[in-house]
């Protein structure tokens, strides 16, 4: 997450970031778990409303 705090958001912590993060956490956890998620049987459906929750809960924390 802290890489893509720093290629989303130039390193910072603003609030008005969050979109663009979240989209990149999404997209690099998509392709960078594809193996992982194969081996547990689960497709990225099913994890990425919680992988996204958490990414979000994370950047909100910094934020204040």
């Amino acid at each position: 997450m802290e890489q893509g705090v720093a290629e989303v958001c130039g390193g910072q912590f603003q609030i008005e970031d969050i979109g663009d993060f979240l989209r990149w956490i999404s997209n690099d956890l998509m392709k960078e778990s594809g193996a992982e998620l194969e081996a547990a049987g689960l497709r990225w459906k099913q994890v990425q409303r919680k992988c996204t929750a958490r990414a979000r809960d994370w950047y909100r924390i910094r934020c204040s």
